[in-house]
């Protein structure tokens, strides 16, 4: 009955009185005349409003569940291990015995399974669930770290990973020597997951030696990583340690390097793709011409416009399911090559393509969203095209153009654009 009526407090190890019933026995004792008038009017009262028929009241379930979770903030559950822990709970058990329930382990899991798809409807914004094989593992989003950023780490495929990013980056009030060391491990252990993705071996001990360089190198980590990275490395055998410049380098380096780990797991080698046959297929929602990044073949002459489109298309295909761009190709697929873009950029071959690819991305996409494009060259009956393979993003991903930001999605073989409550819609269906 205390239980019932929320005079009792329980934690994993321990009942206690509520501190309301604490506070008054303390009264009584402070005037022990009273315990003999009040005491058998609570247990009177107590007894007249326990319900003497009909449905007896279920408990909270939803407050059942939160509860574990609170309890064991970092840990993760199992749903058979969040069932065992919801059905073993006092107020649970407690309304199976006033109820009388027959069959106690049916019922439990009936009653579980429609409550915990509300709980994680409810609180998909505050909850890691992570996919191992067929199982699925759920942990509370630690105070401080951003959904989003779960999201891109969860590419690691990795629990370890995860509880080390939590406990190394999120949650230290300082950087010691050993958290530190312990920070190194875990940056070092992601290069080599990537190196490994790569087909690359890397003994481990190399973050604050000469030879990372090297590995830097081979592992064709983008310039501004690198210099990120070195700068960690610097900034963190500094005494005393400024905690929030290692945090903050710590997490950009680990999320960057999630995405390229992702980035090399998910896409198909550029030398499986044939380039003939893309061209073939005609432009579609995964396919797009453009005659040139910088030469407007009907003016002839340079134009900036040329590269918003290419910015464009980009942003279409990241917002939608990837896809291939394929400058140099006219509409009817004739092959028109890049020596008019080549002519008018500052370095005119394959990797001042490439630089001025990327400027244009930054520009009008921003630097990070890079990560989800690779761009290579094929030579088509005597002229060099561009290829530039687009993933899907994990996030919603907007061109900013004269001052406003637009969103495009592909439809067909265009690149729309959304008006805001259409582009809102997208997004909540899209990234769900």
């Amino acid at each position: 009955m205390l239980v019932r009526f929320e005079c009792l407090e329980e934690s994993p190890t321990v009942r206690e009185l509520s501190k309301d019933l604490c506070s008054l026995f303390d009264k009584f004792r402070e005037h022990p005349a009273l315990i003999q008038k009040v005491v058998p009017t609570i247990v009177k009262k107590l007894g007249e409003i326990e319900p003497k028929r009909g449905k007896i009241a279920p408990p909270d379930y939803q407050e059942i569940i939160e509860r574990i979770f609170k309890v064991s903030s970092n840990k993760w559950f199992s749903k058979k291990m969040l069932y065992e822990r919801f059905f073993d709970s006092t107020s649970f058990q407690t309304y199976l015995r006033l109820e009388r329930i027959r069959d106690l382990n049916k019922f439990g899991k009936k009653i579980f399974e429609t409550e915990f798809k509300k709980y994680v409807k409810r609180n998909a914004s505050n909850l890691m669930i992570f996919e191992d094989g067929n199982k699925f593992y759920y942990r509370q989003l630690p105070r401080g770290m951003q959904e989003s950023d779960y999201s891109i780490l969860k590419k690691l495929r990795s629990r370890e990973f995860l509880d080390n990013y939590i406990n190394l980056v999120i949650k230290p009030m300082e950087y010691d020597s050993l958290t530190t060391r312990r920070l190194d491990e875990l940056i070092e252990s992601i290069l080599c997951v990537l190196g490994e993705a790569k087909g690359l071996q890397f003994e481990r001990g190399f973050l604050r030696k000469k030879s990372r360089y090297r590995i830097f190198k081979e592992l064709e980590l983008r310039p501004d990583l690198r210099r990120r990275l070195n700068f960690y490395v610097r900034e963190s055998k500094e005494s005393p340690r400024e905690k929030t410049i290692i945090q903050e380098i710590s997490r950009k380096i680990i999320l960057d390097l999630a995405r390229e780990y992702d980035y090399v797991t998910s896409h198909v080698p550029t030398s499986m793709i044939n380039v003939r046959e893309l061209i073939e297929r005609g432009e579609n929602e995964n396919i797009e011409f453009k005659s040139s990044m910088c030469w407007n073949y009907k003016t002839n002459k340079k134009d900036k416009l040329m590269e918003f489109s290419i910015a464009k298309a980009v942003s279409a295909f990241m917002n939608s399911e990837g896809g291939y761009l394929l400058i140099g190709v006219g509409d009817n697929k004739e092959i028109l090559g890049l020596d008019k873009d080549f002519a008018v950029i500052r370095k005119p071959n394959k990797d001042g393509y490439k630089l001025h690819f990327a400027g244009v991305i930054s520009k009008y996409l921003g630097k990070e969203n890079m990560l989800y494009t690779k761009i290579f060259f094929e030579t088509l009956d005597g002229k060099t095209i561009a290829i530039v393979k687009v993933n899907k993003s994990p996030h919603p991903v907007y061109i900013k153009h004269e001052g406003k930001e637009e969103f495009y999605i592909r439809l067909g073989n265009t690149s729309s654009p959304l008006s805001v409550s259409k582009a809102t819609e997208y997004i909540n269906t899209h990234w769900s």
